[in-house]
């Protein structure tokens, strides 16, 4: 799902000829990310949450970083090493301190999350319905964050 599904707009410098097709210099050119993001030879069953597809079958992670999310050429997003990098210490963060489990109605059955996105030019999720736990009490934190201040 990406923010922004059509990327930003480019022109192009110069005349080109791309898959036998000329791009006349100073076209406007949108790249279709959505499109990208959904190809069903890399992304089978692009609409499914599937995180292990970017994983091997030994659990590493199998290099596929889409990438393409972040523009390419000149105008390439300068943000997206601090993008990544941010993204990854959050979620392990998270992942450390909490744990994600699904919300429970008033009845304490637990409520199945349907994905919904508000879609236009950016691209974003509507509020998922799901309790966060904490893995550790105050007490245990806040020894395990003296015992890091004494390493």
């Amino acid at each position: 799902m990406p923010v922004a599904p059509l990327g930003f707009p480019h022109v192009s410098t110069e005349e080109d000829v791309y898959n036998g097709y000329l791009i006349p210099k100073g076209s406007i050119i949108i790249a279709n990310i959505w499109g990208m993001s959904r190809d069903p030879r890399r992304y089978p069953d692009p609409e499914a949450f599937r995180p292990e597809r970017f994983l091997t079958k030994d659990g590493a992670l199998n290099g596929d970083d889409v990438r393409f999310t972040f523009g390419w050429g000149r105008r390439i997003c300068p943000g997206r090493h601090s993008a990544f990098a941010s993204t990854w210490i959050a979620t392990a963060s998270l992942l450390a301190a909490y744990t994600f489990e699904k919300a429970k109605d008033k009845n304490g059955v637990e409520i199945d999350p349907v994905p919904q996105w508000i879609t236009g030019l950016t691209r974003k999720h509507e509020r998922v319905p799901l309790r966060v736990v904490p893995r550790y009490s105050r007490s245990k934190l806040e020894q395990l964050v003296k015992d890091a201040q004494q390493d």
